[in-house]
């Protein structure tokens, strides 16, 4: 029993790439092992099983088909395949996740006081899409167009009013509000 708990935790703990590279460089018999020994058992940072891990290592790296993955496992054919849709549904869950966290964090927000120099403005959105690792579609000649086409900018090119600006990087829309 104490064996157990060990080969299971190394790679619960040390995430998915280890797990994969293992199961690409072992013999079935120890996929086998490893399978036995951890049912069910998601690895750290994931939506996956190291069973479902092991299957899917088997199926799309190795290439092998559902029957030999079911003898080499010890498991029936059914179970193969309801292991392999289970991959899909998962990976699927998980892109749409992730669509929906890029749509929500894909949104900039910086306000700009009256007075402000619009070169400074246009750095303060770059600056601002920096920290949260986005490209902004436009060049700074762009963004300043656009902003001075809401006639929030004087011959000087400093703002005239305090203004928020709203970016959707989903559908690159610009929104200028004046605050006051």
């Amino acid at each position: 029993m104490t064996g157990k708990p060990s080969i299971c935790r190394e790679y619960i703990e040390k995430g998915p790439e280890h797990l994969v590279v293992t199961i690409l460089n072992s013999s079935n018999d120890f996929v086998k092992k490893l399978v036995e020994e951890c049912p069910r058992r998601k690895i750290k940072g994931t939506f996956y099983t190291i069973e479902e891990v092991a299957i899917g290592v088997l199926y799309y790296r190795k290439g092998m088909s559902p029957n030999q993955i079911a003898e080499a496992l010890g498991m029936s054919r059914s179970n193969v395949y309801a292991f392999i849709r289970k991959l899909r549904e998962t990976a699927e869950k998980a892109r749409n996740t992730v669509r929906i966290y890029n749509y929500l964090s894909s949104y900039i927000t910086v306000k700009a006081k009256k007075n402000t120099g619009l070169d400074e403005v246009v750095e303060n959105i770059y600056r601002e899409a920096d920290k949260m690792h986005l490209r902004i579609p436009y060049k700074s000649l762009q963004l300043a167009e656009i902003i001075r086409k809401h006639g929030v900018v004087d011959e000087e090119n400093k703002l005239t009013n305090d203004i928020i600006i709203e970016i959707d990087l989903m559908t690159n829309k610009i929104t200028i509000k004046k605050i006051r």
